[in-house]
């Protein structure tokens, strides 16, 4: 397969949901490529064989998947390796689709990868205002998305035994990053969109994460059913989100003992998120591995 770079952007009267659906699946990746590939949901690190349109052997593997957000495909052919991205954005009345191809830059899932990756910023669209329009939120969905996504490659990338390793100031070790972000996402982020859609004025305790740290022993404990507990919870969240529009986030809240509003809770809890994934660029990959 020749490794031409190749981009399409097309606007598609659909929700991102509806696009992703389709995208997700390997046969639309098949029509894009003009090969023929097994039938497969992409999940990430599945790896596909198959044929591309000369009849050569043709391999891919999921190197990112973030639904309803993005897809990121390598592809193995005769001539060599590609990177294949799409991408889903909500815009007015649908979704916006792009599909980029070319050259690989890095090997997928590197260290320096994923650290690079755990270290973006909050997208310029989340810094510049609230989460009070169709666009923000779809990219603020895509961004949490994309940290549940993130620590799924964690936990595949780092050993059983590794991550304990803790940095000087009594700041959180890996372990202790993965065990915080799964037990805040269950007892409160989940919970509090889940509640905004179906209350009114509803009163959100906080989460006292340096107590649970404690009570829990984080330190002390595996980690790897942690990391799969946080990949769940976000899906309940990131669930409740995609059934909030413009008028659920100006709906008011106390949260954590405060009077707010839906957007001011999205916007906390996306600033919890890039802390985090800050914190955590640092430390990857573990000096412990």
């Amino acid at each position: 397969m020749t490794a031409p770079s190749a981009a399409s952007s097309t606007r598609l009267a659909a929700a991102p949901e509806a696009v992703w659906a389709q995208v997700s699946h390997s046969a639309f990746v098949a029509r894009w490529l003009g090969a023929c590939l097994p039938a497969a949901n992409w999940h990430l690190g599945l790896r596909l064989v198959g044929q591309d349109a000369q009849g050569q052997t043709l391999t891919l593997w999921a190197t990112e998947v973030a639904p309803p957000a993005s897809l990121s495909l390598r592809v193995q052919g005769a001539q060599g390796s590609n990177s294949l991205c799409l991408s889903i954005a909500g815009c007015v009345g649908g979704s916006r689709l792009t599909v980029l191809q070319g050259p690989l830059t890095t090997e997928p899932q590197s260290h320096h990868g994923l650290a690079h990756r755990l270290a973006q910023p909050l997208p310029a669209l989340l810094q510049a205002s609230a989460c009070s329009s169709a666009e923000a939120l779809q990219t603020a969905i895509a961004y949490l998305a994309d940290s549940a996504a993130l620590v799924d490659a964690l936990r595949q990338a780092m050993p059983a035994h590794a991550g304990y390793t803790q940095p000087a100031g009594d700041r959180f070790s890996l372990v202790q990053h993965l065990w915080h972000l799964a037990d805040v996402e269950q007892f409160g982020w989940a919970q509090r969109f889940a509640r905004l859609l179906v209350e009114v004025d509803p009163v959100l305790p906080g989460v006292d994460g340096d107590a649970l740290a404690v009570e829990r022993c984080y330190q002390q404990q595996p980690w790897r059913a942690a990391a799969r507990r946080f990949v769940a919870q976000r899906r309940r969240t990131l669930a409740a989100l995609k059934r909030c529009d413009a008028d659920t986030l100006r709906r008011p809240v106390h949260f954590s003992g405060q009077p707010g509003t839906g957007a001011e809770m999205l916007a906390a809890l996306l600033a919890h998120d890039h802390e985090h994934r800050t914190e955590m660029a640092t430390l990857w990959p573990p000096a412990d591995a």
